[in-house]
């Protein structure tokens, strides 16, 4: 996500304190144990858990703020297909000389339908979706390739038909930073179910850092000898975002209400309407040492 408005802040006080961030490996230590402390499930009975890919699909580095900080894109699976996207990542707070660093959690379900997440009680806030998300097909696409290399070709070509923009939230005549597509898929799954064939994952950031700000999740659905190309986004970004294939608009949180984000508690907690999207400030932690356990 586009993270402008905490970074702005977070900036001056590394300045004050002469503050160098922690090693690599430490922060995605960190985020990693901070996505595997959550139980995320697809029933309200909680028996059927979703598995957290506890290696990350996307590392990110935002050179622009904090001196290098650092994010870890996560994906939940179930049945071989991403059912959750999660980024963890952590920057240094905004009180001088404070030496506490500030772990951000965000989530998008990729789900069809409502998912029940168990949030660690260390955090403090809750995610809670209350929908999942409708794929929708791509009707200009072509007909679905027999070989895995062919549909990847398809789909690297489909996600190159999607533009967009983001800007700063609820301000139209604000300045517009361009989506800029990822070459590589974060993640390609061919899942273990009838109704899928195959799918995956791509991502579009912006010259403000390499922090996703859109996910472009692309499917072939359907049946055999009846596949179709299906898409859906999903928003990483504070901004308003705007997305369009050649045709149209698709998807847009200045036109539907749906899609506008709520920011609560000094932006703290953002999350859209039916929380199929939330991002927030789980907890501040002491800064992590600035070397790696010899020993590690």
């Amino acid at each position: 996500m586009s993270r402008l408005f905490w970074l702005a802040m977070l900036f001056a006080a590394g300045v004050q304190t002469g503050w160098s961030a922690p090693p690599a490996k430490a922060l995605l230590k960190l985020h990693t144990a901070e996505a595997a402390a959550y139980e995320i499930y697809e029933d309200e009975a909680r028996t059927q858990r979703l598995e957290l890919q506890t290696t990350p699909v996307f590392s990110w580095t935002n050179v622009l703020r904090v001196q290098g900080q650092t994010g870890q894109l996560f994906v939940w699976m179930r049945a071989g297909r991403p059912e959750v996207l999660g980024t963890i990542f952590s920057t240094l707070t905004d009180v001088p000389n404070s030496r506490t660093r500030m772990v951000v959690h965000e989530f998008h379900t990729l789900s069809e339908k409502k998912l029940w997440p168990i949030t660690p009680k260390s955090s403090r806030y809750q995610w809670r979706p209350q929908a999942g998300i409708a794929l929708a097909p791509i009707t200009e696409a072509p007909a679905v390739a027999e070989s895995a290399a062919g549909r990847l070709i398809q789909m690297r070509n489909i996600a190159r038909t999607f533009t967009g923009e983001t800007r700063n939230a609820h301000d139209t005549s604000s300045e517009r930073w361009e989506l800029r597509l990822l070459p590589q898929p974060a993640l390609r799954y061919e899942p273990q179910r009838q109704d899928i064939l195959d799918g995956a994952l791509f991502l579009y950031v912006t010259s403000a850092g390499t922090d996703p700000e859109a996910v472009l999740l692309v499917e072939a659905r359907g049946a055999p000898n009846a596949w179709k190309w299906h898409y859906a986004i999903a928003r990483f970004t504070d901004r308003d975002l705007v997305v369009r294939d050649p045709q149209q608009v698709v998807w847009s949180s200045l036109d539907d209400p749906r899609k506008r984000l709520l920011i609560e508690n000094d932006y703290t907690y953002l999350h859209s309407a039916d929380n199929t999207y939330c991002c927030y400030r789980s907890k501040e932690i002491p800064e992590l040492p600035d070397e790696v356990d010899a020993a590690e």
